[in-house]
């Protein structure tokens, strides 16, 4: 574990964090956030969301580290973006992840940033190369009886763990003998 994630876990023990997408807008709204941290993995639109509230605010913006190993520092699940609330912490934070000026700093009066520690489009580029399993798994897939695609051909259908064949002849249906 890298040693800023350290100081995720002490303002966690010192009850200075807000974890996740409700509490970092609820620091935000109040005016207690100090630093924002979103993960390096994190969707572009919570990218985009935080960036431009962050910088409407003047609250320094990082992004570094991945959704699971932020969540591991603070003893939880996986989480995209986090706020801390102690400036003191915040400052070591941004320390401890080479940035000097705690982030990206935004000045209220010009709006622009000054500092960003990591490359958005290098992470883009990283993840997009790979294919994903949702992706690959439509390559496998034949068509079913009505011109859609599905991993089940033949018109079955899934049901817990079972594999249900639907009959092929639905005239009868609805009839009485």
């Amino acid at each position: 574990m890298d040693n800023w994630l350290n100081w995720i876990g002490l303002a966690k023990r010192a009850g200075q964090l807000a974890p996740g997408h409700n509490q970092v807008q609820k620091a935000m709204n109040e005016g207690t956030a100090k630093l924002i941290l979103i993960a390096l993995d994190a969707g572009e639109s919570v990218y985009r969301k935080y960036h431009l509230w962050a910088q409407n605010l003047g609250v320094p913006l990082v992004q570094a580290g991945s959704m699971i190993d932020i969540g591991r520092s603070m003893g939880m699940g996986p989480h995209a973006v986090l706020a801390i609330l102690d400036k003191n912490i915040a400052n070591r934070l941004a320390t401890q992840l080479g940035v000097s000026s705690g982030g990206i700093k935004f000045d209220r009066k010009r709006k622009s940033s000054s500092v960003r520690v990591s490359q958005r489009s290098e992470v883009r580029q990283s993840t997009s190369d790979r294919s994903s399993p949702s992706s690959s798994r439509r390559e496998h897939q034949e068509p079913h009886e009505h011109g859609r695609t599905g991993s089940r051909a033949n018109g079955q259908k899934h049901h817990g763990g079972k594999v249900a064949t639907r009959t092929a002849n639905h005239s009868n249906r609805g009839k009485k003998d």
